[in-house]
């Protein structure tokens, strides 16, 4: 995903609120709406804050889309089931490859 800058994210809002909604929709996806994710991403490009790219990616996926909410909550929850997943597993190759017995 390409990421805007803040003056492309500040004229993408007030020009086209589809293709903003889909950008923020996508960003979400590629933070795996994380909060933590989202916030990394908006303290580098300082502009907004995570829980407004969360709420404009759910009105995207409502509006456009047309997800009921419970399919949104749903993607979102199976989203996070993968990071703590894949967290899990990165975590347990670390203990099986160390050396260091403590």
């Amino acid at each position: 995903m390409e990421y805007l800058s803040k003056n492309e994210y500040e004229k993408l809002k007030k020009s086209n609120k589809e293709k903003w909604l889909k950008y923020c929709y996508d960003l979400c996806i590629d933070c795996n709406w994380t909060k933590l994710e989202l916030t990394k991403y908006t303290d580098m490009y300082d502009y907004t804050d995570g829980n407004s790219l969360i709420e404009a990616g759910k009105r995207y996926a409502t509006n456009y889309l047309h997800y009921s909410i419970e399919e949104i909550t749903a993607m979102i929850r199976k989203s996070h089931n993968n990071i703590h997943h894949n967290d899990y597993n990165s975590i347990l190759k670390q203990i099986i490859e160390s050396t260091d017995e403590k």
